[in-house]
């Protein structure tokens, strides 16, 4: 899709008499990304701030689950809304929570805390990409990266809240690699 489709879609949109309803979903969008940036300035400035960054990250996922939902009741969907939905989800999903294990864990792991990292990051990268590209959206081809980022954040909100640093970071890295594999596995799963 080039940007003139995207921008003469988006002003037509505007001239609907419906603009807030065009606008809503991508507001939801742009709170995910919020969030998922707020988490990450959360971890690497404040004090103890990784169980906010992992809060934040949750509001962010109930944002990522509403927009869909919310840009079809309004027949609101456009191309440029589904690259925002996986721009933010990257950075919100893949990158935040990956960060708030590090700032909490990994990087007195060295080597294996970044190489945790990175796999996550890139395993997510790589899930939204074959997602959007994908003919069928009426399953997933592997672990979305909400539920992934999810299920981190929870275990990051775990650790912080029962004090665990150091190398009980192996358990995080265990469980960091285990979704990545499932984010990039060729597993399907019904859509809800």
């Amino acid at each position: 899709m080039s940007f003139v489709r995207v921008y003469e879609e988006n002003e037509q949109n505007k001239h609907n008499g419906h603009s807030l309803k065009m606008a809503l979903p991508n507001i939801m969008t742009f709170a995910n990304l919020f969030f998922g940036i707020v988490a990450i300035l959360s971890a690497s400035r404040l004090k103890n701030g990784t169980t906010l960054a992992s809060i934040f990250i949750l509001i962010a996922a109930v944002n990522d689950r509403f927009d869909g939902k919310v840009a079809r009741k309004f027949n609101a969907e456009s191309a440029l809304g589904e690259q925002l939905d996986s721009l933010a989800d990257l950075i919100s999903f893949g990158l935040a929570p990956a960060f708030v294990a590090w700032s909490m864990q990994l990087s007195e792991l060295k080597i294996l805390g970044v190489f945790s990292v990175v796999v996550f990051v890139f395993a997510g990268a790589y899930r939204l990409a074959r997602f959007n590209i994908a003919e069928s959206k009426k399953y997933f081809v592997g672990m979305p990266i909400t539920a992934a980022g999810v299920f981190l954040s929870v275990n990051n909100i775990f650790m912080s809240i029962n004090h665990l640093t150091g190398y009980a970071g192996i358990k995080t890295v265990i469980i960091m690699l285990i979704l990545s594999y499932c984010m990039v596995c060729n597993i399907k799963i019904k859509k809800m």
